[in-house]
């Protein structure tokens, strides 16, 4: 027993972090379109949160998917939820403490589109938001980037369901696509078909910042989001965690060479 007892003991000295790390589980929203929407990278980005203030992260997923603003009440209310992530909006941050760290350094806001392969040069010669609005894109109308587009005079069509508008672009009902440079890839390879590509000469871009968003009256989960949130910018993991998912991305799309379609967005606040 003596010789187990001090076993134990050694292994404790040489490796104090086996204990310094307690378990903590956190419950997210579920992924809107299954198993392939989830954010592998937002799952990767909270557990390095969470390592560096001395926790081992359970993240649990809600089996009840919901939009934004569902999830936003349910967070608001306490109904098995911890956490959520969204564009920055005065509405949302009414109900819920924002950590202000933007989770994908506003990439989210640089959007390319897809469009059928017979409409790869459709935009070769757009070079401004009037040109843009001769053609008509697709989001949903509970989306922020269809208030945004929709807000700037472009023509959008809003009653799809997601996965529909991917068919929408391959039947040709409508014209573009517009999705961030962070997703549009991996979009077009779970969701899409040989039939639609990403076009090779715009950037519609817009300010937009994604915070995490929690209930206000939950200050330890607040306490670790933030502090660790900081302690991972502070030591290089958050860059390298981007670079990781996004770097091969936005090497690829070549965004010094595309025509840049500047966007306002009304719903913008630091």
């Amino acid at each position: 027993m003596v010789k187990y007892f001090l076993s134990f003991v050694v292994i404790l000295f040489l490796c104090p972090y086996v204990v310094a790390q307690q378990q903590y589980s956190l419950t997210i929203p579920a992924p809107v379109n299954g198993v392939k929407g989830k954010n592998l990278y937002v799952e990767s980005l909270l557990k390095k949160i969470f390592i560096s203030q001395g926790y081992k992260l359970n993240i649990i997923y809600n089996p009840i998917p919901s939009n934004k603003f569902r999830t936003a009440k349910k967070l608001s209310d306490n109904e098995n939820i911890d956490i959520l992530w969204a564009n920055n909006r005065t509405d949302m941050s009414q109900q819920l403490h924002a950590i202000k760290q933007p989770i994908y350094k506003g990439f989210i806001g640089f959007r390319l589109v897809i469009v059928h392969q017979k409409n790869l040069n459709l935009f070769a010669n757009v070079n401004t938001v009037k040109n843009l609005s001769n053609f008509t894109a697709v989001q949903k109308k509970d989306w922020l980037d269809y208030e945004i587009l929709s807000s700037n005079g472009l023509k959008v069509e809003g009653n799809m369901a997601f996965t529909a508008m991917f068919k929408a672009i391959e039947h040709q009902l409508v014209d573009y696509f517009p999705r961030s440079i962070l997703e549009i890839d991996r979009e077009i390879t779970e969701f899409g078909s040989h039939l639609i590509t990403v076009e090779p000469n715009i950037l519609i871009k817009y300010p937009s910042l994604s915070y995490f968003y929690i209930n206000k009256k939950n200050k330890e989960l607040t306490n670790i989001i933030e502090k660790g949130f900081q302690a991972i910018i502070k030591n290089g993991v958050f860059e390298q965690n981007f670079q990781h998912f996004f770097g091969d991305l936005v090497k690829k799309h070549k965004l010094k060479q595309r025509q840049v379609i500047q966007l306002k967005n009304p719903y913008y606040k630091k």
